[in-house]
């Protein structure tokens, strides 16, 4: 006997190998630079436009197709429009997907639902406070005769109509 000694454990096989679990690798392709023509800034690709609407629309009736009808000239894929109504209660940012000559077909990027403004002091009953589009802004009413416009807020008008009431019903 040489003086070579081998412990061997009494439960393990000789010649039986351990069986190796193989993974699927996914494969990934190593993509290929990107040519310069593919490139650009985004302005001289694309438009950015701005739509206000009236007052009381529901941010669902613009995604109809056929609202967009005269406005579907200028429009063009990838195209992005800011919609806002005239009292700033939402604002809607829209992506063109497809145009044709009398409608677009748009789909939703961004919906923000704006806070409403402060109301720090009660309005006096006869007096009333409303946004009249981006021209006249905020007015005062008071009955049924405008009393001024062109107030940059409602915080703003209520002011004047406060200021007003005292000055008048001294």
């Amino acid at each position: 006997m040489s003086g070579e000694a081998t412990a061997k454990n009494p439960d393990e096989q000789p010649d039986q190998e351990t069986p190796v679990v193989e993974e699927a690798v996914e494969v990934v392709e190593k993509m290929r630079s990107i040519p310069m023509n593919r490139m650009g800034l985004e302005v001289e690709h694309n438009n950015t436009w701005r739509v206000n609407v009236p007052h009381g629309t529901m941010p669902e009736q613009l995604f109809e197709e056929s609202v967009w009808a005269h406005l579907a000239i200028m429009l063009k894929p990838g195209d992005q429009i800011n919609v806002r109504p005239d009292d700033m209660a939402w604002e809607l940012i829209l992506h063109v997907q497809g145009v044709g000559k009398t409608y677009a077909h748009v789909i939703e990027k961004v919906f923000y639902k704006l806070a409403a403004t402060e109301r720090g002091q009660r309005l006096p009953s006869i007096y009333k406070i409303e946004y009249a589009g981006t021209t006249y802004k905020w007015r005062v009413i008071r009955g049924d005769k405008l009393i001024r416009d062109g107030f940059e807020s409602e915080a703003l008008a209520r002011r004047y109509a406060a200021n007003h009431e005292a000055a008048v019903d001294r």
